[in-house]
């Protein structure tokens, strides 16, 4: 059941393009993106100051610095499928609460361990692993909550306002991170983003509790204990997800923008110092600025466009353009141009991210959603894939720019092959 009271007019034949102000004018849509976006202003000020106090307490380790990264993860690839489900037998709502509240007390806790200088990788890992699980269920409860309380037509606005705060706290973040923990240490940044958890949970409870109900399936819901049925409905999920041979190709598409665009990431520093030839950290930093500011804009814009009858050639379009200007870098040796092509491949990453979730949200049955989001976790697997490969080719011997053209050229060709043969991912729509 859609809370209509501002969005009624939205389902009259002939709808009206997405729109950012009605979006904004529905009550439980706007608390649950200030949940977001304050939750997510501490989320990665936090990653630079936990990833520093690691690299200076483990006397510069790669290995311990890649092993907080890999316990990130771990709960995206392994876990998402299992709190999704836990997520649908439940008030999307409450999980929503109750993952803010344990995330807040697992970086309070990290924060005090920053404190008393208790440096012990084995307890971080363990608390970064279970901090990053209930990511994953505030991500999941999010998307789910999204299918309920907001029009079709109004889908892609939404998403577009959520990935915009994303990037910008993304943007700010990063930029601000370095110099947050130069002037005042890691543990105030860690004690911030543990606020910002206690606020977002505060404004979850501001929610109606209509907004993150469950609906049930047409054949209802088994009965008894939610244990008894966890298993059964986590097998419901799975073969929704194997029978919907759209949804897996869409799927396989988006495990392959998150694995350049993650790829692409270990690539950077190298692209700025060995391609372009700028030895200076501001370089570096404009050209991650560049990549986040293309994902910020490109959120608003695109969430902007009704391009519910094309959401199949947005997504090829998208993952082409990945491909194409990952390439172009490869040969781009001068700094604006890199600059500009850094804007352009975070602006295709959110054309793919946008449309394929407005897309789930509008065509998954309500009471599979979370279910299904779990899944979507999955796609993750592409990020560390995409790092291992370019990190081992870079080791490798292969040039940066030999690595960026070959995986490009690869990737857009794999696309074309993809276009040839999954003509129902061309037209999908909703």
């Amino acid at each position: 059941m859609m809370d209509r009271s501002h969005l009624s007019f939205g389902f009259l034949p002939g709808a009206q393009a997405p729109s950012y102000r009605r979006v904004l004018r529905t009550p439980s849509l706007g608390l649950l993106w200030a949940s977001q976006l304050v939750s997510q202003s501490g989320d990665y000020v936090f990653d630079v100051a936990l990833i520093w106090y690691v690299a200076q307490r483990s006397a510069l380790s790669p290995l311990d610095i890649a092993s907080v990264s890999i316990a990130a993860f771990v709960p995206w690839i392994v876990l998402s499928p299992l709190i999704g489900t836990l997520i649908d037998e439940s008030n999307r709502r409450t999980a929503l609460l109750v993952s803010n509240l344990v995330q807040a007390a697992v970086v309070g806790l990290l924060a005090y361990l920053v404190l008393v200088r208790a440096f012990a990788l084995g307890p971080i890992l363990v608390l970064v692993m279970v901090l990053n699980s209930g990511g994953v269920a505030v991500g999941v409860s999010a998307r789910s909550m999204l299918a309920h309380i907001v029009a079709k037509e109004d889908l892609s606005a939404a998403n577009g306002i959520f990935f915009f705060s994303n990037s910008a706290n993304q943007l700010l973040g990063f930029s601000l991170g370095g110099v947050v923990v130069a002037l005042a240490g890691s543990a105030l940044p860690i004690e911030y983003d543990a606020l910002t958890f206690v606020v977002a949970a505060a404004l979850v409870i501001s929610i109606a509790p209509k907004a993150g109900e469950v609906p049930p399936l047409p054949g209802g819901r088994e009965p008894g204990p939610w244990w008894k049925r966890f298993w059964p409905d986590l097998k419901a999920g799975a073969s929704y997800v194997h029978g919907h041979q759209t949804l897996r190709r869409m799927l396989l598409m988006v495990t392959f923008s998150t694995f350049v665009l993650n790829g692409y990431t270990v690539l950077s520093v190298l692209y700025v110092y060995d391609v372009v030839g700028s030895h200076s950290a501001l370089s570096y930093g404009a050209f991650l600025a560049s990549m986040a500011a293309g994902g910020t804009l490109g959120s608003i814009l695109i969430g902007r466009i009704d391009a519910r009858a094309h959401v199949g050639t947005a997504l090829f379009l998208g993952t082409g353009g990945l491909g194409a200007i990952t390439a172009l870098l490869g040969v781009a040796h001068f700094l604006a141009l890199g600059l500009l092509l850094a804007f352009l491949l975070n602006a295709s990453g959110a054309l793919v991210t946008v449309s394929s979730s407005s897309w789930i949200q509008a065509q998954v049955p309500e009471a599979l959603q979370a279910r299904v989001w779990g899944y979507t976790g999955l796609t993750r697997a592409g990020a560390p894939a995409g790092a291992a490969l370019v990190g081992g080719l870079a080791s490798g011997g292969y040039t940066v720019p030999a690595i960026m053209l070959g995986v490009g050229l690869g990737v857009l060709a794999l696309v074309g092959v993809l276009h040839v043969a999954f003509r129902d991912l061309r037209s999908v729509s909703y």
